[in-house]
């Protein structure tokens, strides 16, 4: 499956080479009515993703033939009803601008990782924050405390 974009016009309009040929989600799910179909052109990314989520996918598509936030609360991992409650549009919104929690738990785990597996002298431990130049250093005595 293409990378879509989350643009609801068609295309892409970013500058990246390539990236115009990728078409959006909305315009793949009208494109490809069967694209939560086992049976259909990713029938075998859709059926492992379901496999890995415990649960089927959802139709992409709603009676209205435009793109069910169902589907992309299961393309991304999410409980279903994860973004019930407002409107198509806002639910479209909030999913847009949301993260994909196990993309997030593999970034957060790799950065963690190597934050843990650098080099003692390359981290900045407390022992040698007085030697730094961008520590903050100790304030001078005042005359206040001396009467």
């Amino acid at each position: 499956m293409p990378t879509p974009t989350a643009s609801p016009y068609g295309r892409n309009r970013s500058r990246s080479p390539g990236a115009r040929n990728r078409p959006s989600l909305p315009a793949l799910a009208r494109a490809h009515p069967d694209l939560a179909d086992p049976d259909g052109p990713y029938g075998d990314a859709m059926l492992l993703w379901g496999a890995v989520l415990g649960r089927p996918a959802p139709p992409a598509t709603d009676r209205d033939d435009r793109l069910d936030p169902a589907f992309v609360e299961w393309l991304m991992g999410l409980p279903p009803g994860w973004v019930d409650g407002l409107p198509r549009r806002a639910r479209l919104r909030a999913l847009g601008n949301s993260v994909v929690p196990r993309q997030a738990t593999t970034a957060l785990r790799l950065l963690l990782t190597r934050a843990r597996t650098r080099p003692a002298h390359s981290r900045p431990d407390h022992a040698d924050r007085e030697h730094t130049p961008h520590a903050r250093s100790p304030r001078p005595p005042t005359d206040r405390n001396t009467t």
